[in-house]
């Protein structure tokens, strides 16, 4: 989703010998994911996301957490901490943990510097 943001698709692509179409995503509360299995589950049974469900982690968030892409690997802990504290609070948390702590930029998955100020990450 960040790759999606920030312009950065083609990189993200290239670094796992994939399609940009396979790397693109612009998270699953935005419009046009009628295809997407973690977005017609949540529709069929009314919520706002797989951390509100009582069978999370269920088989496929589990392989989604387990599969070749590094960044999934954290879906699971991601969707229990929002189950305890909230969207909310859980975004504020990953502001925190996704920002340059030399200058405050936004990073990303598998940038080795700051984008700004070139801060080893």
């Amino acid at each position: 989703m960040v790759a999606t943001e920030t312009g950065t698709t083609a990189e993200l692509a290239a670094h796992f010998n994939k399609t940009e179409a396979e790397v693109t995503c612009f998270g699953c509360q935005a419009a046009g994911h009628e295809d997407c299995e973690f977005h017609t589950c949540e529709n069929a049974i009314s919520l706002d996301s797989c951390a509100d469900c009582s069978e999370m982690p269920c088989a496929k968030v589990t392989a989604l957490n387990d599969d070749e892409w590094e960044h999934h690997s954290e879906v699971i802990t991601n969707l229990n901490r929002i189950k305890q504290v909230g969207k909310t609070a859980w975004l504020q948390e990953q502001q925190e943990k996704w920002k340059c702590p030399e200058c405050g930029e936004r990073t990303k998955w598998y940038q080795k510097a700051c984008d700004k100020c070139h801060a080893k990450l």
